[in-house]
Formats: structure tokens, sequence, C-alpha cells
């Protein structure tokens, strides 16, 4: 038989094997199967301590590192035999483990990438409203030059995108057969102007169109109604309203207009404006004008001069005929001195002082070389005979419109205020004037008397002396003491309450020092009693 050194020896029965002394001891970290097969060691006593060494060697490291490698997975299990892996002397499992293994702490989960919001898909409401507008006409002309690229918007984007817009504009930008629809409905429900423009719309897109008006002739008849309702009430009311309609209406809404005229024919004779406008749109119209016009027909034919459109030759010769009945007004004199210059001095006999636009009226005289100061002067004296207060109300109206006379009458300046509101200011201009003629008036006295019985018309006589020049006059302390005043409501230059006359601050003659002074604002005592005046006690008083 051959010796092979290769084969293996046998081993008696009896005999135990030899291990060899690199394997004969097992490393600090090996596993605990491995461990098993030898013998257990002596456990330590209590008082004892294990030396253990600072750091693995390089050879027990790699084995540590490779056993725990497939059972990183697995709870940590501490053997008798291992150190401890919680000291100083711990080595992470792998290199590749993270911070947050190794110091214990549970892994933070990702965050989700927020996802980007996606872009309109179209305009938004705020450019739709810049491009179109919120008017008829700015919808009719997008209408006619619409933006190509919003053609394009699906009807779901459309759907949502116009519960932000306004009726016409919605129509406008979904096209010609919304903004009929909507001119129509708008007209039925009592904006019959819509017409006009819907007549204008069918005749720019009649194929668009008519089906829709074919559809709803309900709606039309609804809206004619609308139409007629307007212009009968204008034809007693507002005429110049009605001509506006009749110079803009053209088809269909001009043939109603007309049918709703033929029905009103002696209406429309009492209507200059109307007149007029119908003869610009048919010349053959027949009416029959009034041959004994009144102050209402005299004035509208008058004001026809104002406008661009030239009157009409008939109602010219009426106002010729008829100019001495006019009133006289800015616009009648300018009428007059335009036409028929011979007039103006008839009309200027004829000023009523007591007219809403007499000082517009005398302006006019003034400015063109009339001088009717001396009726101005008549009348005031009048009224001053029979109502000072009266008088001196109607005689700073005309002061402050620059028409005043230059003289006042007797009745105005009689020396003492009796007959005159002590709460208005024109009582305190004019007692301004009497002063300067010497006459001496205690105006301390005066408001001191109102203040004890009505102390509203004391607030207010008191603002109307100081602004009038009386710099001796004080706040008295029935005023001072006023609960229905705020501090901060008087004015801080003279104490006045300056809610009783607008724009106080402007007129106050005081300076700022006057509130220093004991005597101008004299505290009232705690316990005084300030009579409130009665319910029945007339401000004017």
């Amino acid at each position: 038989m051959t010796n092979d050194v290769n084969a293996p020896t046998p081993i008696d029965a009896g005999e135990t094997p030899a291990v060899p002394e690199a394997l004969s001891s097992t490393p600090a970290d090996a596993p605990a199967s491995q461990a098993s097969t030898e013998e257990p060691r002596p456990t330590p006593a209590a008082n004892e301590t294990i030396d253990q060494p600072e750091s693995l060697p390089s050879s027990a490291a790699e084995v540590s590192h490779a056993e725990a490698e497939p059972n990183a997975q697995r709870e940590d299990t501490v053997t008798p035999d291992a150190p401890s892996q919680t000291g100083d002397t711990a080595v992470p499992s792998s290199p590749s483990q993270s911070d947050s293994e190794t110091s214990g702490e549970p892994e933070k989960p990702k965050k989700k990438p927020r996802k980007k919001k996606k872009k309109p898909a179209g305009p938004t409401p705020a450019q739709v409203l810049q491009r179109i507008g919120t008017s008829t006409e700015a919808a009719m002309a997008y209408v006619a030059a619409p933006e190509q690229a919003w053609q394009k918007l699906s009807s779901g984007f459309l759907e949502e995108l116009i519960t932000d817009l306004p009726p016409v504009t919605a129509a406008a930008l979904l096209g010609p057969e919304a903004l009929c629809r909507h001119f129509l409905a708008s007209a039925a429900t009592g904006r019959y102007r819509d017409l006009f423009y819907l007549w204008d719309l069918f005749k720019a897109y009649p194929e668009q169109c008519k089906p829709i008006l074919m559809s709803r002739t309900e709606a039309q008849e609804r809206a004619k109604h609308k139409l007629r309702v307007a212009t009968e009430f204008g034809l007693i009311g507002s005429a110049n309203r009605v001509a506006e309609d009749i110079d803009r209406a053209q088809g269909l809404p001009w043939n109603w207009i007309r049918e709703i005229l033929l029905d009103v024919g002696p209406l429309i004779a009492q209507r200059p404006a109307v007149i007029a406008a119908l003869w610009r749109k048919d010349p053959d119209w027949v009416i029959d004008l009034p041959e004994e016009p009144d102050q209402r027909w005299l004035s509208e034919a008058a004001a026809l001069h104002a406008h661009s459109e030239p009157v009409p030759e008939a109602i010219e010769a009426i106002l010729g005929q008829h100019l001495d009945s006019l009133p006289t007004t800015p616009s009648t004199l300018a009428l007059a001195a335009q036409h028929h210059p011979d007039r103006v001095g008839v009309l200027l006999e004829r000023i009523d002082p007591d007219a809403p636009d007499v000082v517009a009226t005398v302006r006019w005289a003034r400015d063109h070389g009339h001088d009717v100061s001396a009726k101005l002067f008549a009348h005031l004296e009048a009224v001053a005979q029979d109502n000072r207060a009266k008088a001196a109300a109607l005689w700073a109206e005309w002061t402050a419109g620059g028409i005043a006379p230059e003289t006042l009458p007797d009745a105005l300046l009689a020396p003492n205020l009796e007959g005159l509101d002590i709460g208005a200011p024109e009582t305190w201009d004019l007692a301004a004037i009497l002063v300067d003629r010497g006459v001496a008036i205690d105006a301390q006295a005066i408001v001191d008397g109102v203040a004890a019985t009505n102390r509203q018309v004391a607030e207010k006589a008191y603002e109307a002396a100081v602004c009038a020049g009386f710099a001796e006059v004080h706040l008295p302390a029935g005023l001072a003491s006023n609960p229905n005043i705020k501090a901060d409501a008087r004015c801080p230059k003279c104490a006045a309450w300056t809610w009783v006359r607008p724009k106080h601050e402007t007129r106050c003659p005081r300076s700022a020092k006057t509130l220093d002074e004991p005597a101008a604002t004299p505290p009232a005592p705690a316990a005084q009693a300030v009579d409130t005046p009665s319910p029945d006690t007339p401000l004017s008083q």
C-alpha cells in the first residue's frame, strides 16, 4: 500500500484529537454556538472587576464584523462570555450604518415632494375683465375682434371662468349667440335700451342671432312692453330721454317706437324736444304745434339751442312770437341776444328776484352790460318792510353770489337786532355793519341771554358772533358746561361748536392763545343748573 501524505491520519477511539494552537482559544466576541463547546469560566466575585482591553485586535474585529453582518436585522444578544457593546469601545456594526442607527434614534420618515401647482389652462377673470371690459359698448367691440387663443378654451374651463365675470362680459367671451341671449333677456327685464344693441348685433351676425330670436318670441314681447312704458312716461317726464331713444333706434326697435308714438300723438305736440327728434328722423311726420304754448313748452324749446342740432323752423317761429312770455333765465337771455336782440330788455324787466337761478341771471345781465341793481334793491326793500329776517337772509344769499346791491334798505339798518334770527350768521354780519355805523350793540349780553333759554341757538349765535368779528365775546358759562358737546367738537381757537356751521375753521379770526386766557372760556360751577330748552321752543328764538 502506498503511503499518501495527504490522507487523513486514523485516530484511535480512546485518543483525543489534537487541536491546533491557533484555534484552541475562542475569540472574545465569538458566537455563542462556538463558545458552547468550551468549558464555562468561573464567574467573578461581586467585588471583582474584569479587565477588558482598550480595543479589539484587528483579527477579532474582522471576525466580529463578518459574523454580525448576517444578523443585522436581529436584536443584539449578550452572552456571559461577550463583553458589553454599550461602552466607549463599541464599534459600529458596519461602515455604511447611519448615525440614527448608532445613536439609537428612530429614522425620520422622508418628506414627500410637494406637487407643483398646475398652470391655469386659460386667462384669469382679471385678465378677461381687462381685455373685454364691463360696458355694453366694450362687449360689442370684443365680439367684433375676439382673442383667437380664447376661442379654443375647453367648455369645462369656460363654465368655471364665467362664474366670476359680469353677465355682459361673460356673454361677450362666449360669442355672438350668448351675447344675443343676454341682450334679449336684459331688455325683457327692464333695460330696454339693450334692444338697440341687439339690433346692431343682429345686423353683424344674422345667422347666429336669427335662431335665438325666433325661439324667444315671449321675451321680445316683454321687451317691447318695457319700451312702451319708458316712452309713455318720458313724454310726461324726461322728454330728452325719449328724444335720445328716437335718435338711437333703428330697424325693429324704431318700428316699435314709431308704433308707440302714433298711439300717443297729442302728447308729442307738448314736448318740443321729441318733436325735433322726430323731424330729424322722419321729416314727413305730421305734428300739430300749439298756438298758445305754455311756459314749459317755451322753456324746453329755448333749451334746444344748447344742442348742436339745428332747431326746426316751425319751433323757432313760435319762439319768436312768444319770446316775451319766456321766463328770464340765462338760456332765454342768450337766445334773445342771438336771434332777437331787441327783446333782451323786455326779458330783463321780468327778472324774478326769488327765482332759484336769479344769481346766474343777474351775472349774465351784468356781464353783458345791463344794470339790474335797482330792481334788486326795490325787491329787498319790500321784503324788509314785511320780514326783516327774510330780507337779511336774501341779502346774505346775494352777497355770497356777488350780486348784492351796494346800499341796504333802511328797514335792515335799524339800530337794533329786533326781528332778526339771533342764531343766523347774516344777523351778526348785519350787526357788524351797524357797529361800524356807530350803533352800540352788546353782543356778550345777547349771547348770554339766549344761552339761558336755548343752548342750541346760543351755540349758533356765539359761533356767528365770533366769525363776524366780535372779538370781545367769550363762551358763556351755560355753553361751557353743555353736556351734549364733546371736548374735541369745539374749535381749538375760539371754543365754538364747529357742528353748528360747516367749515368754521376757515372763518374763525381768533388765535390759539385765546383759550389760554381765563376770560375767554370761564368754567361753569359744578353745581350750576343749566336750563334745558323746552321741546316747544323754536330754534329761531
